[in-house]
Parts: structure tokens; C-alpha cells; sequence
């Protein structure tokens, strides 16, 4: 408020508004007072002075006690008015008291809104329209404005049932909307009531899930997956699908559940439990990959321990079957012991075959003694395998191991196997024993079969007795076949005469008596028979 004031004829008073409504200027206030100013004067409070004066500009006398500020839309630039002057239209001021037609400022149009109706503006949003220029009214139920900014009820149009949106251009059925609880209504923003389908958004369920999210209101991370090719898997915005499977330890259609306490691998198709881990210490336990803690127990391998050893056996599967000495060239292996599950080559001994004759022993099931070599140099060493001596043997010895004789056995090669009687043609002659390794012919025994039976036997392994034969000359018993050489008493025969034929002679003659007696009787039934007849039919 700037000049003095004073009685009529004093300068006249003036107030000074700013034109902008959060500038704060004095106002003049007017006080009622128990005396009156003439009616066209006004009790106004100055500088703590009373005093009777026209009603200042930004005011008017309205003919009631005090003086009136101008209305919003109205100013007044001189003082001692009755009325305030409009804006012109379109504009408007920001507060009450305005005093220059400058503070009238352009306002917004119908169909936009400010919250004092001056600009800038917004327009009024779709599905609404403009009642004034402070506020925008919702269109009806199940109607829509095809474009923002309507500006009367009129703009408002009805969708058919299944249609909303801008232009009702939206089909309902389009959306994707979570029916599991009901059949979702379709107003005109084609709202959801319960929410969407795994793998859509929106109000009206028809966005997809922003890119690397899906499912239930996309709130699954395609990065939380445990996809096989965690980086090149597709990400399907509704099931998250890992189109390549799910890395080991995982499973479902998005790779995102472990597999359950006893099951790893690739599907969860593996199980914990038949595992062959070591746990001699401890249980091992199962990851994704089902690793055992502490390696495997014998003739397994691999992370899991599933693996059979292959050609090799034992601890880690470190030894190798090749390297055994088994005698059959087909031998099997087992994966877990390398059994040979059979005899050894020669100079080898235990389970596997793979540990050397003790010391002093050699050959097949080291069954030879070293010390008994016939070896010229005494102190030469023996091979575990063979029994080599090194060299030399002593007198007729020969052989690597100088303990075999040629065509012979025995002390100093003193026997000939050719003297021998065995039964097999091709029969061994072992060069210490001799032994035939088999049966003798008839009338020989012993290892070698060049004994001949005991006095008084003869045959197979000496088991028949010359007495029981029924020889003429029961001297003579020749050990191979006891042959009776000056033949046999009566009713015996064979070449030892131990063939009983008196027995069957006996036999003979009892049947014939029985067949005579046999025809005997049946003459005397049929004499009887006739008599018994013509008796009866004379």
C-alpha cells in the first residue's frame, strides 16, 4: 500500500496488489466503528488511525458496512467504485481484490481442468468429460470417450457386451483375465476383477510381462531359472519354459524346483541312495550333481560313483586288469577284487595274480622248490617265473631250470617214460615223478604205473582176485587179465572163468518140466469135458 491518507480532500488512498496469488500484500481492513461514514465513505483502519474514506481500488462499496474486495474474474483500478469491472472472457485472476486488468489471466477451456481454472491445463482423461474448468466428471457405467478432452455427457458412448475401450475397439474376450474364482465382468476399461493370467498385466490382462519376467502377476525372474543353457533359454512370458531342460538338480517346465533329498542329475532321474560313495567316515552327501564327498568305494568311479571300473578294478579304479597274470587267456575281471577267478601263470600267486612267488619257490602255483634245481652254479638266482638257473645244469639235467630229462624222469633221468604203462597215449611224464597224471592199463599201478599188481590180483587197479576164479590150473594168474591159460572147471567160462553157465542149464530144464506138466492137465480137462457132455445128451 503506498501514499498517505486523510480526510476528503487529502491525496487518495491506494492499495497495491501484486498480480500473482502466493505474493502477499497488505490489504486495507475495514473496521466498524460506533459513528457512520457518509455512504460513500467507509471506516478503514490506517496506520492506526480510523478514518472515513473511499473504498480503495481492488474494492468496492456494496452499500453494506465495510468495503468489498472484487471477485474472482473482476477488477477495480480506481477507488470510491460500487461495482468491480469483469475480465474479459476467457481469462480470470488468480485471487479476490484484483486491481488491473492485467491480473486477468486466459483460463482453461471446457474439457480441460487446472485446480484454479487458470492455465496451463490438463485434459480431461479418457472415460471422463468436462463440467467446468476444475473438474472432470467419470463417464456412466459400461460407457467410454473415444478421446480425451470431452467436453459433455453426450461424448460418452456405450460399448455392446463384448467390447470396451477407446472407440469400444477392445474385445473382452481378448483379455487374459483369472477366471479360477468366476467369469470376470467387462466394464469400460475391461478391468480383471481377479487379476490376470500367469504371463499378463494390466488392468485389462492384454500386456504381456515385461521382458525376462513371467508368470503369476510377472513376478518370476527369467534369470532365477536353472536353465540347461542358462543363457541362451528362451523365457516364455507365461510358464517360463527352458525349451533346452533343466540344468542337473532341477526340474518343472521353468527349471526352478530342486529335486527332493534322495534324487540329482539331469530330471532328478538319479538316486542318492545307490550311489557307491566311500563313507567309512561319514555319510556323503548328495548335491545336484550328486558328488560324493570322499570318492568311491572300490571298482566304482566317476562324480557320482555309477561307473563300473572298465578294464581296470580296485580303489579309484587304479589297477589295471591287463597288467594281471591269470592262466586263461579269457579270464574275467571283476570290477571291485580283479579276480581271476581261476588258476595264475607260472611264477604268480594270489586272488589277482599279480603278487610273485615267496622267495625259494617257482612256477605253477609256485609249487617248485628253488633248492632243488640241478643248477651247476649253486649260487645262481631263481626266477619266480621259470626257475632259471642262469646256465649250466648238472650230469643229465636239462631245462631252463635244469629239473627235466629228455624222454625220462626221475634221479639223474634214470627212468624212461617210455617204460611207463598208461592208459592215455598221450599221457604226461612229469620229468621229477614220472606220474602219469592218470589211470594204468590193466595189471600195472602206482604213479607211474610201471608197478605191476600184487600177487593174487590181477585187472583194473589190481582189484579182481585170482582165487575167485574157476581156472584147471589155479596156479597161473597173469596180473594183467588173470586169463585161466588151461581153461575152466564145468559150468564156467570167459577167459578168467568167472561166467556161471550150470545156473542157466537148470533153469532150462525146471521150465520144460512145467510146460509138460501144463499139457498134461489141460488133456485130462478136455477128456472130462467131452464125457461130461454126451453124458448129458444121451
Amino acid at each position: 500500500m503506498d501514499g498517505d491518507l486523510s480526510p476528503i480532500g487529502c491525496p487518495v488512498l491506494r492499495v497495491v496488489y501484486q498480480t500473482k496469488p502466493d505474493d502477499s500484500s497488505a490489504v486495507a481492513l475495514e473496521v466498524s466503528k460506533n459513528y457512520a461514514c457518509p455512504s460513500d465513505k467507509k471506516n478503514i483502519l490506517f496506520k492506526g488511525s480510523e478514518m472515513c474514506l473511499e473504498c480503495p481500488e481492488g474494492t468496492y462499496n456494496s452499500g453494506v458496512s465495510t468495503c468489498q474486495l472484487c471477485p474472482i474474474a473482476t477488477y477495480n483500478n480506481r477507488s470510491g467504485q460500487t461495482a468491480c469491472l469483469n475480465c474479459d472472457p476467457g481469462t480470470s485472476t488468480y485471487r479476490e481484490g484484483s486491481t488491473n486488468s492485467s491480473h486477468c489471466f486466459p483460463t482453461c477451456q471446457l474439457g480441460s481442468y487446472s485446480d484454479n481454472q487458470l492455465q496451463p491445463c490438463a485434459s480431461c482423461p479418457l472415460n471422463t468429460y468436462g463440467v467446468n474448468t476444475t473438474y472432470c466428471q467419470p463417464c456412466p457405467a459400461m460407457s467410454t470417450t473415444h478421446e480425451i478432452g470431452a467436453t459433455s455427457i453426450s461424448m460418452c458412448r456405450v460399448c455392446d457386451y463384448n467390447h470396451y475401450g477407446d472407440e469400444c475397439s477392445k474385445r473382452c474376450s481378448s483379455r487374459h483375465c483369472d477366471e479360477r474364482t468366476g467369469i470376470s465382468s467387462c466394464d469400460v476399461n475391461g478391468s480383471c476383477e481377479w487379476g490376470c493370467k500367469p504371463g499378463w498385466m494390466g488392468v485389462d490382462c492384454i500386456e504381456k510381462c515385461p521382458k525376462r519376467q513371467y508368470g503369476q502377476d510377472c513376478g518370476k525372474l527369467c534369470a532365477n531359472r536353472k536353465c540347461q543353457d542358462s543363457f541362451g533359454s528362451s523365457c516364455d512370458h507365461v510358464t517360463g519354459k527352458c525349451v533346452g531342460g533343466c540344468s542337473p538338480g532341477y526340474l518343472s517346465i521353468d527349471c526352478t524346483k530342486r529335486c527332493d533329498p534322495d534324487h540329482y542329475g539331469y530330471g532328478c532321474s538319479k538316486q542318492c541312495s545307490i550311489r557307491h560313495c566311500d563313507e567309512t567316515v561319514g555319510i556323503s552327501s548328495c548335491d545336484a550333481t550328486g558328488s560324493c564327498d570322499r570318492g568311491c568305494i572300490p571298482g566304482w568311479t566317476g562324480t557320482d560313483c555309477l561307473e563300473r571300473c572298465d578294464g581296470k578294478y580296485g580303489p579309484g579304479c587304479s589297477s589295471s586288469c591287463s597288467a594281471r597274470h591269470c592262466r586263461a587267456d579269457d579270464a574275467p575281471c571283476d570290477h571291485v577284487t580283479g579276480s581271476c577267478d581261476g588258476p595264475c601263470d607260472a611264477g604268480w600267486q594270489g586272488e589277482t595274480c599279480t603278487d610273485s612267488c615267496n622267495v625259494g619257490l617257482y612256477g605253477r602255483d609256485c609249487a617248485l622248490d628253488c633248492n632243488k634245481r640241478q643248477c651247476k652254479n649253486k649260487a645262481a638266482s631263481c626266477n619266480h617265473v621259470d626257475g632259471s638257473c642262469g646256465g649250466e645244469c648238472q650230469g643229465d639235467y636239462i631245462g631252463i631250470d635244469c629239473t627235466g630229462c629228455d624222454g625220462k624222469y626221475g634221479p639223474g633221468c634214470s627212468s624212461a617214460c617210455s617204460a611207463r604203462h598208461c592208459r592215455a597215449d598221450d599221457a604226461p611224464c612229469d620229468h621229477v615223478t614220472g606220474s602219469c597224471d592218470g589211470p594204468c592199463d590193466a595189471g600195472w599201478k602206482e604213479e607211474t604205473c610201471t608197478d605191476k599188481c600184487d600177487t593174487g590180483t590181477y585187472g583194473d587197479n589190481c582189484v579182481m582176485a585170482c582165487a575167485a576164479r574157476h581156472c584147471i590150473d589155479i596156479d597161473v594168474c597173469p596180473h594183467q587179465d588173470g586169463e585161466c591159460v588151461g581153461g575152466c572147471n564145468s559150468g564156467f567160462q570167459g577167459l578168467d572163468c568167472l561166467k556161471d553157465i550150470s545156473s542157466k542149464g537148470d533153469s532150462t530144464k525146471d521150465t520144460d518140466y512145467i510146460i509138460i506138466a501144463l499139457a498134461v492137465a489141460a488133456g485130462v480137462f478136455c477128456i472130462l469135458f467131452i464125457t461130461v457132455t454126451c453124458i448129458h445128451l444121451w
